[in-house]
């Protein structure tokens, strides 16, 4: 038997849809070299081109101010990271999120105690970082191919 909603709650009774709203993503990558500062710049050149080209949403390249360097495991690399609270490119790009009023993934190497993460963080258009995935990379390791459910 067929369960039916109560009355005033039956789609055809409820308020229509607002309408679709076009959303335009824009993903960056280029070639980085060992000028950090030299990179970051690049990366905001890019992201003001984005957004004057109209983007609402735009995806900066994995760990982008620096060559990179996570398929290698070297202690040469552990003074690149800096802590979530305070990182220079959040802060940095949450502001710049804020001026263009777009929503930003921003890439960052990051140290907490003694572990290191290739994290990204979601920085919304007013600025406010969301949140933020930490992806532990194992150099060397070889992961088993996991099947596709279609």
């Amino acid at each position: 038997m067929q369960r039916l909603l109560p009355a005033a709650k039956r789609a055809t009774d409820m308020a229509p849809a607002p309408p679709a709203r076009r959303v335009v993503l824009a993903v960056t990558q280029f070639a980085m070299s060992e000028d950090r500062a030299a990179n970051v710049a690049k990366v905001e050149q890019y992201v003001r081109q984005a957004a004057a080209a109209g983007a609402h949403i735009i995806v900066l390249p994995e760990l982008f101010d620096c060559l990179y360097f996570a398929q290698v495991h070297s202690q040469e690399y552990f003074q690149l990271a800096a802590p979530y609270e305070g990182h220079p490119l959040l802060e940095r790009f949450a502001a710049l999120a804020a001026e263009l009023a777009v929503v930003l993934t921003v890439p960052f190497f990051e140290v907490a105690h003694n572990a290191y993460f290739n994290s990204c963080a979601l920085v919304d258009a007013d600025g406010a970082v969301l949140g933020r995935y930490r992806k532990s990379h194992i150099p060397g390791s070889v992961v088993p191919p996991v099947p596709c459910l279609v």
